[in-house]
């Protein structure tokens, strides 16, 4: 590629919460997707492309990649019940087991 030519950069079907932010000055052009889905957008499947052409009037060269984002749920962080017990069981065993040593040690 010489000096007069110059790649351009596209995004097609980009759900709302998503960026396509492209910096020119970059040699060769390069590009930055981002996408923070909203939970109303849990469940969905979004189809994108992107396309790179550059600017020959003879033999323009394209590039075009597609691919799906899918949302999933987020994985909860907040334990569950069940969870919990096993939790407050550990602890508890552990808080036995410390009084159990200290008792021993004053016996000795």
């Amino acid at each position: 590629m010489d000096a007069t030519q110059f790649v351009s950069l596209t995004a097609l079907g980009l759900p709302a919460n998503a960026t396509f932010t492209i910096n020119p000055a970059a040699n060769p052009v390069t590009a930055t997707f981002t996408f923070t889905p909203a939970a109303t957008q849990v469940d969905q499947t979004f189809g994108i492309n992107f396309d790179a052409r550059d600017n020959d009037a003879i033999f323009p060269l394209v590039a075009n990649v597609n691919f799906r984002v899918s949302v999933n749920a987020p994985v909860s962080s907040i334990p569950t019940l069940s969870e919990w017990m096993l939790i407050i069981l550990s602890i508890s065993l552990a808080l036995i087991g410390y009084v159990y040593s200290r008792s021993e040690l004053k016996k000795n």
